[in-house]
């Protein structure tokens, strides 16, 4: 048993104060400098667990933040969702009444809260009159973290560290582990341990107020309560702040409370091997003269291009035999190094070290002297997929792919082999002869031979990275830069539209901007610039809304309930030509992807009912004649809760486009909604077609469009020239100028007036053509992208 002033019910009381705040109506301003009610709760809570000296029992520090933070814990997995954990309960609690049984399979309904632990409460106290709690939830905090870890041990994703501790031949089964932890507690217990458990405090902790839609979207907004952060509740733990600026560098709970509670906090708050860095948050640019606002004016400063891949942050250490042990943490702080496995001889080549046999888990003896390195080094780097083929980084969507037939341990027995697509998919990434591979390119240096870089200037940083890296084509990279010069130079501004243009034009995802003195995550931020965020420069198309659903994220996000939908099934229609015919033939729309942001809440609540004040039919208690048209591509995505029978045109934009595993067809990558059409305005008819979004589509990727190659040779046949390809120089090059006006109008803000203009002009034109080159209006609700 841990501290009894530590005791499970204790901190039971912290989280029901916390969830009995009121919201605050979207009207309500708070006035004066009154923290706000969160806070006071917490430090209350925090008075009453230390002693007089203001320290807390021994070892809670982790314990506490650990169980109050429970999505931060990236050591433990339980692989329990929702669905899976209801059946657990159900057993356990098999003495309940059928119709509570009935209400933890039907969590999500559409009378529910959408919450699991919520569901338990209640069953727990339908089945009081025959069973009495009153003397559980006797065991400590400490308790229950020992059980979560215990429970961790049965999933493969948890660290190599808890399942070494819990070997395999002595655990219990996964449904006693539960049933000895939920006879412990009460209904309110079991609630947040339930929610404890699904890593997902709040819809416990800031329970809804209202059911209802309209009243949950116009009445309330996102920032009805305001939520204990992690930053807030490590102040008020610790105002020395040793907690805080620990967990800054290493991202973990376990050891800033090390630090803490260590009587040299300063040695353990520098970066170590084997803990992953907190990588420091990009601010977004609406524009170059925006993002060169960013900076102060004496700042130097360089744009990194942004590689459009997964972020690796690689930790070699080097042992006394001079064997080089690696881990690498993905973006998420997970440690992904036997995921990763086919990188690791790429990262030892362009250390200088020298790899025997790259097949083995442990790697062989180095000799010291082919690298520079002697004890350690943390580098960060971006994986991306390479094609041999065009000698280039090749499209996101590959790596996924090459990740799944080249990793070793969980995620390599769970391979996954997309079947055949069409022509314009090339090879399949999976297959022994594709010409992809898995590359790196490096970008900073955060640490060599436990010296900390992190406040070292980024030049220095950047020459230091690149007197150590040895380039190999197509494996290791070192990220491209440009120099803008400095932030208060007038010529700034246009160096950056050229250097932007220029990415944009080669199909690159973005730039990152950072000062020449400014350290790591320090004073000086690193400023993201993309396409997309820019008012009005997204690639947009119209599509058809066919099918909606809540989304428990996007609905815990928003503070609504089941029964609102959150998230729209878009897609075109595949058979244009003949639906022209005469007769027409049925409509058949191909689902492409699910769309959740962009709407403001007033927005979505008045496409809520419109929806509802449509005809619609329930996904799966309809058949397929009662629909007037064919849908197909559903699998893959979750299943919606309703169809409408008379599909909506909304106007969709995103940062690019990417493919779905199994699929043919791009979807568009961070899709946001910005306008949804009235009847009177589109119908289906009017929207983007399946042969015309794939063309968009392609030409967005830097491809040419299906059967161009075709066309070309027929053209030569009969002694035309073929038509300019997206690689043509003539056409890149007036791409380029056209996107250098276009930036030019967005840093004087002429951005909204080119949108009117823009949509006059080209009534006439094309479909394909207008969709692909109108901008869009900026929107107030948008999801934070890669």
């Amino acid at each position: 048993m841990g501290s009894p002033s530590l005791s499970l019910s204790f901190f039971i009381s912290l989280l029901e104060n916390i969830s009995r705040i009121q919201p605050r109506k979207a009207r309500f301003s708070q006035r004066g400098t009154q923290p706000a009610p969160v806070l006071e709760i917490f430090r209350r809570w925090v008075a009453e667990l230390t002693d007089d000296q203001g320290r807390a029992p021994a070892n809670a520090t982790a314990v506490v933040f650990r169980s109050l933070f429970p999505e931060e814990d990236v050591c433990r997995k339980y692989e329990l969702q929702e669905s899976r954990l209801a059946q657990y309960l159900i057993k356990i609690f098999a003495s309940a009444p059928r119709a509570a049984r009935d209400r933890l399979a039907n969590w999500d309904a559409q009378s529910t809260k959408g919450c699991l632990g919520t569901v338990i409460e209640d069953v727990m106290q339908s089945m009081s009159d025959t069973q009495d709690f009153a003397q559980q939830d006797q065991i400590s905090l400490q308790d229950l973290d020992t059980f979560l870890t215990e429970l961790a041990s049965t999933s493969a994703y948890s660290s190599s560290a808890i399942r070494a501790n819990h070997p395999k031949s002595h655990r219990r089964p996964r449904l006693d582990m539960l049933t000895s932890i939920y006879s412990c507690l009460t209904p309110s217990a079991a609630s947040f341990v339930t929610q404890i458990i699904l890593k997902d405090l709040r819809p416990v902790l800031y329970p809804l107020n209202e059911m209802h839609y309209t009243a949950a979207l116009k009445q309330y907004n996102s920032n009805a309560v305001t939520m204990l952060t992690k930053e807030d509740a490590m102040k008020i733990w610790d105002p020395s702040r040793v907690l805080l600026r620990t967990y800054s560098r290493t991202s973990s709970f376990e050891d800033a409370a090390r630090a803490l509670e260590s009587i040299l906090p300063l040695m353990i708050c520098k970066p170590q091997v084997g803990v992953p860095i907190q990588i420091p948050k990009c601010r977004k640019a609406q524009s170059c003269a925006h993002a060169l606002q960013q900076f102060a004016a004496t700042n130097r400063i360089w744009a990194e291009t942004k590689y459009d891949g997964e972020r690796a942050q690689i930790h070699v250490q080097v042992l006394s035999d001079g064997t080089p042990g690696i881990t690498i943490y993905s973006k998420s702080r997970r440690d992904s190094t036997m995921d990763r496995f086919a990188v690791h001889p790429i990262i030892l080549r362009s250390l200088g070290f020298e790899d025997s046999d790259g097949s083995r888990p442990r790697l062989s003896p180095r000799k010291r002297s082919h690298t520079k390195i002697r004890k350690s080094i943390v580098l960060e780097a971006e994986m991306v997929a390479f094609c041999e083929e065009t000698n280039k980084i090749d499209e996101f969507y590959h790596i996924g792919d090459l990740i799944e037939s080249t990793a070793q341990g969980v995620r390599g027995c769970r391979r996954f082999r997309a079947p055949p697509v069409d022509n314009d998919s090339q090879t399949s990434c999976t297959s022994t002869s594709s010409p992809r591979h898995l590359a790196l390119v490096f970008f900073d240096l955060l640490l060599l031979d436990d010296l900390s870089l992190l406040s070292t200037p980024y030049a220095a940083r950047r020459a230091l990275l690149e007197s150590l890296i040895v380039p190999e084509r197509g494996y290791t990279m070192i990220a491209e830069r440009f120099c803008i010069g400095e932030a208060g130079e007038g010529e700034g501004a246009e160096r950056m539209r050229d250097v932007f243009a220029g990415t944009l034009t080669r199909r690159e995802e973005g730039l990152v901007l950072k000062s020449e003195s400014g350290w790591y995550g320090g004073w000086s931020p690193w400023v993201k610039l993309k396409k997309d965020y820019i008012p009005g420069y997204g690639d947009a198309v119209d599509l058809v809304l066919l099918a909606a659903r809540w989304d428990k994220d996007r609905g815990r996000e928003l503070r609504v309930a089941p029964g609102t939908y959150t998230t729209f099934y878009l897609g075109a229609l595949k058979n244009v030509e003949d639906c022209k015919g005469d007769p027409p033939a049925e409509r058949g729309f191909h689902i492409l992807f699910e769309v959740s942001y962009g709407l403001s809440r007033e927005d979505l609540e008045q496409l809520n009912f419109r929806i509802r004040a449509s005809d619609t039919m329930l996904y799966g208690d309809h058949s397929p004649d009662q629909l007037t048209y064919t849908m197909s591509g559903m699998n893959g995505f979750p299943k919606p809760e309703v169809i409408l029978e008379d599909p909506i045109v909304i106007e969709v934009f995103g940062a690019g486009f990417t493919k779905n595993r199994s699929s043919k067809y791009y979807a568009l990558r961070f899709p946001r909604i910005s306008k949804v059409f009235r009847r009177s305005e589109r119908t289906w008819s009017d929207a983007t077609s399946l042969p015309e979004y794939q063309t968009i589509a392609l030409a967005a990727v830097g491809k040419d469009r299906p059967g161009k190659d075709l066309d070309d040779w027929c053209n030569r046949l009969w002694g035309f020239p073929a038509s300019p390809g997206v690689a043509c120089p003539v056409k890149r090059k007036r791409e380029e100028e056209e996107w250098k006006e276009k930036l030019a109008d967005a840093d004087e803000g002429r951005a909204a007036r080119r949108l009117k203009t823009d949509r006059r002009e080209v009534r006439e034109e094309p479909r394909a053509k207008r969709i692909a080159s109108k901008p869009l209006a900026s929107v107030t609700n948008t999801k934070g992208g890669g």
